[in-house]
């Protein structure tokens, strides 16, 4: 039975990345997924490695398309965990590893924007109070602890989007 049209699903998850392949009519083709490491270069800490990412897609992805006999791909569709940093440099190269939702770094930094901005303003704006690993807290703690890193930065991703970049 010929395939009308296929779609290529991602969900990059916080240590694993599936892939599924799918026809229109919603019949799963082929599935795959692909494992990579939580870093914790300190206590409270927690990054990943862009690189492992695509590295994982690749794998997931070669899996997938093998079991749905390779089908030619109309669309792909990408999700993936929430809330963490990715930095380029003016070359689109990662600027080391990217603090992922987990990390609990920036607690101080909750803190100041919370009471800079106001608990409620914030919620209104953004549909939650700030948290660590929250992008935002993140970046301040990344321009106050780490300038020269922050100095570089050209580029600021969630990981579903750097993932979406290297696509």
């Amino acid at each position: 039975m010929a395939v009308s049209r296929a779609y290529l699903g991602l969900d990059l998850g916080t240590s694993a990345i599936k892939a599924l392949v799918v026809e229109e009519s919603g019949r799963v083709l082929g599935s795959g997924s692909a494992e990579y490491p939580i870093l914790h270069p300190h206590p409270g800490r927690a990054e990943q490695d862009p690189d492992d990412w695509w590295r994982a897609t690749v794998t997931a992805t070669r899996q997938a398309m093998a079991g749905a006999s390779a089908p030619a791909i109309a669309a792909i569709g990408i999700s993936g965990q929430m809330h963490g940093t990715a930095l380029l440099d003016a070359e689109q190269r990662p600027l080391g590893p990217a603090i992922i939702w987990m990390d609990q770094r920036s607690g101080r930094e909750v803190d100041e924007l919370t009471e800079l901005i106001g608990r409620e303003p914030l919620i209104r704006t953004a549909g939650s109070p700030l948290a660590t690993g929250f992008q935002a807290a993140t970046l301040r703690w990344l321009q106050r602890h780490e300038p020269g890193r922050w100095g570089q930065v050209r580029r600021i991703l969630l990981p579903k989007d750097e993932l979406r970049r290297r696509l």
